[in-house]
């Protein structure tokens, strides 16, 4: 049961970054339900917002003409399947070409029949043309 709770987050991770990318109503929900109420987000630029006020940064569309993923990974806490915590890189390019790299650490909970991100930490570990 782990390994397929490792796997959900290993999913979850991917799908929110298409989410974000997309930034459409449909994607918006989606977010809005994996993201807890009681998310607490430390932004690359060292800023910390609640659920709110990330959700309101994808409404405008994303900033990036592309987002991929990759050296993801997950842990649950003490082999538990209802608590885990992602990491992975997010390489984002924005409109004027520079690629930036961020390291994310997410902090994830079973909640009901659906993982939620209540912590999040995000730190841009490189940008270059």
């Amino acid at each position: 049961m782990a390994d397929n709770a490792a796997q959900e987050l290993i999913a979850l991770a991917q799908e929110i970054t298409d989410a974000e990318q997309n930034s459409r109503d449909v994607d918006l929900s989606f977010l809005q339900d994996h993201i807890g109420e009681d998310l607490v987000f430390h932004r690359a630029d060292g800023t910390v917002v609640g659920k709110k006020e990330f959700l309101e940064r994808w409404k405008g569309g994303s900033p990036f003409t592309a987002r991929f993923v990759s050296d993801v990974a997950a842990k649950l806490k003490g082999g538990e399947s209802s608590r885990g915590v992602v990491t992975l890189l997010i390489h984002a390019i924005d409109k004027q070409g520079t690629h930036h790299v961020s390291r994310n650490l997410r902090f994830c909970e079973k909640r009901g029949a659906k993982w939620q991100i209540y912590a999040w930490h995000n730190t841009e570990i490189r940008s270059s043309n």
